[in-house]
């Protein structure tokens, strides 16, 4: 705009020039007739018009040049951007990770090859679709909230769990706002890793914390959180509650004498033939060494003189390791309470019980009611 306003003025100027040059011409030689001083006045605007045709040349020529590196500029910077880009989702596309961009509408702007493959389509199919679109609407439900935590310019971290081709996957998302120069919220960008990996060994290690190692059975912590919860169940619902306290009868001179092999595989035994004896509701412990517990919730009074009749019964089965007969009995105590105590008087109970048994002789079975 100002080049040509520039252009203007020095066209006006020019014929201002011509025509005072043309002027001054006339008055100073006073040609004798009107054709003489029209011939002068056509040849000055004449030259006056050249020069500016040439300068108006000059300009264009000089401004196309100026355009010719703009738009050189422009496609070098076109041509970075695409660089960039592919170097971008080349390196997005072997995180394994699912990794999304999404604007404020909370449609897809990008998605990397990861996401296609979790979800088994071409990730170019996500563009332009809602996340409720493309995702279904239960999944929508699951991370809406989260969504829209993000798009209120909030850093949001979750899990969550997907039944995909009928097997279960645990996913960690992060979703990171994006903002614009105003910096108004524009979207985020979804990060999803598997963690099913993590997951699953973090259950096998909690497992493997409550699990006693020998037999396989709840380990006293087990127990302990176990026996807690049965409580306070049992509390609010007011239905007795059964404990039997075991020991195997002479274990330590059968340890002694035949050494810790052979004793491990006593305890085994005794632990298949107690588990055989109750339900799988009940909760069978190993509380170290020879000592068992089981616990039995929504019981009767005499709910644990059966099961304590039933597993004495079965002792009487002969035990046969590495070819040697063995002896195996057991001392049972057996406390029933039909208002629920907490945890320590009702062990008190059943240990007292166990003691009652062991002095009866052992082998046998004392009840103490609460």
């Amino acid at each position: 705009m100002n080049v040509f306003s520039g252009i203007n003025h020095l066209t006006i100027f020019i014929l201002i020039a011509g025509f005072l040059l043309t002027t001054n011409t006339v008055v100073a030689q006073a040609p004798t007739n009107l054709s003489q001083q029209f011939i002068i006045i056509t040849v000055v605007l004449s030259i006056g018009l050249l020069i500016v045709i040439g300068i108006l040349f000059f300009l264009q020529r000089r401004n196309n040049k100026q355009l010719k590196l703009v738009i050189a500029q422009l496609h070098d910077a076109e041509r970075a951007l695409n660089a960039s880009e592919s170097r971008m989702r080349a390196i997005t596309d072997i995180i394994p990770a699912i990794i999304a961009q999404i604007d404020k509408d909370q449609r897809y702007v990008f998605a990397n090859a990861h996401t296609g493959k979790v979800l088994g389509l071409d990730p170019q199919l996500l563009i332009g679709k809602t996340l409720r679109e493309a995702r279904g609407e239960e999944h929508y439900i699951e991370v809406q909230s989260y969504v829209e935590d993000v798009l209120q310019g909030k850093r949001v971290r979750f899990e969550r769990s997907s039944l995909l081709a009928g097997k279960l996957y645990y996913y960690q998302s992060n979703y990171v706002p994006e903002f614009d120069e105003n910096q108004n919220i524009k979207g985020f960008l979804a990060l999803t890793f598997d963690i099913t990996a993590l997951k699953l060994a973090e259950a096998n290690l909690d497992r493997l914390t409550r699990t006693d190692s020998l037999t396989g059975i709840a380990n006293r912590r087990h127990f302990d959180e176990q026996l807690s919860t049965a409580l306070a169940r049992n509390r609010r619902q007011e239905r007795g509650i059964t404990l039997l306290y075991l020991d195997i009868d002479n274990f330590k001179i059968i340890n002694d004498t035949h050494g810790h092999l052979v004793g491990d595989s006593v305890i085994v035994a005794f632990c298949e033939r107690l588990q055989s004896c109750v339900r799988e509701v009940d909760l069978v412990a190993r509380l170290g060494g020879d000592e068992f517990v089981v616990l039995i919730e929504n019981s009767l009074p005499e709910t644990g003189e059966i099961i304590a009749n039933k597993l004495l019964a079965s002792m009487q089965q002969v035990l046969v390791i590495n070819g040697m007969t063995l002896p195996l009995s057991a001392s049972i105590g057996v406390a029933y309470c039909c208002k629920t105590p907490d945890a320590k008087t009702i062990m008190n109970i059943a240990d007292q019980a166990l003691y009652l048994a062991k002095a009866a002789g052992r082998n046998t079975y004392r009840v103490k009611l609460s």
